[in-house]
């Protein structure tokens, strides 16, 4: 259990750092003149919320059901393509200037969240059992 719970540790600071570099680059984009809908701040709160949580109910599931872990990454991941709908379907109803580059700064981000949450599922399977 101390191995998981020192994995799940490393992981969110890896997630951490990641979301700074994305606030970083969303800054970035927004100071050379890319006009976008949400802030970017709201796109890393978006995008670190829910990584966090389904991390941690991916971490939890590998606690008490370790024979899960794979399913659960699963359902995560169906739950964070419906928090993605979610929160671009605000994007539909407004014309913006660059909808491309918005839902590229949401989408990318999207997609590697996606591979560390595999990674961290993958890792968590191949730890060994503990009592």
């Amino acid at each position: 259990m101390k191995t998981k719970a020192l994995l799940f540790g490393q992981y969110v600071l890896f997630l951490l750092g990641t979301l700074l570099l994305f606030y970083f680059f969303c800054t970035y984009c927004i100071e050379k003149g890319l006009s976008l809908h949400y802030s970017a701040v709201q796109l890393a709160i978006f995008q670190g919320i829910v990584s966090f949580f389904l991390l941690q109910l991916l971490w939890l599931v590998s606690l008490f059901k370790p024979a899960y872990t794979a399913y659960s990454f699963l359902g995560t991941f169906l739950v964070r393509l419906i928090a993605l709908v979610l929160f671009m379907l605000p994007l539909v109803h407004t014309a913006s200037p660059q909808p491309l580059y918005e839902g590229l700064l949401i989408f990318l981000p999207y997609l590697f969240f996606i591979g560390l949450e595999a990674h961290f599922a993958l890792r968590l399977n191949n730890l060994p059992l503990s009592k």
